[in-house]
């Protein structure tokens, strides 16, 4: 026998015995709350939302960078610098970027060489 016959035959005595459908419901309702150990996992957890900041647009940001009193040649020269414009070329210049290119490796110079000779564990 499962357990839904199991509840049947329990909800089919108590209307033999004249119990209304409410009290039927609310006594199965607390048996199961009784019968219930980890009570928790049915509650539903209420999470809070993030706040979402508004996002400004090109025409704020124009109108705050006219305040400060900044020119837009200087504005640019800023972002241009901040951006890191200069990112791809040095990628391309590193020894990574050019073994996985089939491109010669770069070495390291003689007198850089000949200067870390001696900085090694066994040199004290």
């Amino acid at each position: 026998m499962g357990i839904m016959s199991i509840v049947k035959s329990v909800i089919e005595h108590f209307r033999k015995a004249g119990k209304t459908e409410k009290e039927i419901s609310s006594m199965i309702e607390q048996a199961a709350d009784k019968a219930t150990v980890n009570k928790g996992i049915t509650e539903k957890k209420e999470y809070k939302k993030p706040e979402i900041k508004a996002k400004t647009t090109a025409e704020q940001f124009v109108e705050a960078v006219m305040q400060t009193g900044v020119t837009a040649e200087q504005v640019k020269t800023a972002i241009m610098k901040m951006s890191g414009s200069q990112g791809c070329t040095n990628r391309r210049d590193t020894n990574n970027w050019r073994k996985m290119h089939g491109l010669p490796m770069r070495r390291k110079q003689k007198a850089r060489r000949k200067h870390e000779r001696g900085k090694g564990a066994d040199s004290h």
